[in-house]
């Protein structure tokens, strides 16, 4: 039963953002058009971005395990996110504001580090290399990657936005190995 009125709660959110900003929606809005109280309500959720990104992680999460993705295919990866936000374009859109920017950048540093972290791991040159400075190199690469992903939400998801992708796909695994020997004990 909980399950179901969140997934009422996040349809009703859904359909709203699709003509209106997170900014215009509230709990009450949200609370009449899925016919539950407030209480109901913040039973679920502690507010409209909290919702939000309950239900940005849960169908990101969705979308990228329908596609059956080894995590090893960073590559992949990336794009199957990116696909996700361009499948969600007005979503995105609409629920993207100073507030919920970082909950965005958040969830995607989240998904995007340990396929890098795996990746770099993957090369032999990685193991001369400290677990703390995999982890410094990961965050380097997964903190560009969303800078792309924030920069081209900003810009409102043109669709040639995998021409980018795929330009730091290509840079990210020509400069792995040489950024290892670099880091090397």
């Amino acid at each position: 039963m909980k399950e179901l009125t969140k997934n009422a709660i996040a349809e009703s959110f859904k359909k709203l953002l699709s003509t209106k900003p997170i900014s215009r929606i509230t709990v009450k809005d949200i609370c009449t058009d899925c016919s539950i109280t407030r209480q109901t309500f913040y039973y679920h959720f502690q507010d409209v971005y909290d919702l939000s990104f309950w239900i940005m992680e849960r169908d990101l999460r969705e979308h990228i395990e329908g596609l059956h993705i080894d995590r090893m295919d960073v590559n992949g990866y990336f794009h199957a996110m990116f696909d996700y936000f361009l499948k969600s374009r007005r979503q995105v859109r609409n629920g993207y504001d100073a507030v919920n920017r970082i909950q965005y950048e958040n969830l995607f540093k989240e998904r995007a580090k340990p396929g890098i972290v795996e990746r770099l791991r993957s090369y032999p040159e990685a193991e001369n290399v400290s677990d703390e400075d995999i982890d410094f190199i990961a965050s380097f690469y997964t903190l560009s990657l969303s800078g792309i992903l924030i920069k081209w939400i900003e810009e409102g998801l043109p669709d040639e936005y995998h021409v980018r992708l795929d330009k730091y796909c290509m840079l990210m695994d020509g400069s792995m190995k040489d950024v290892l020997l670099k880091f090397s004990k």
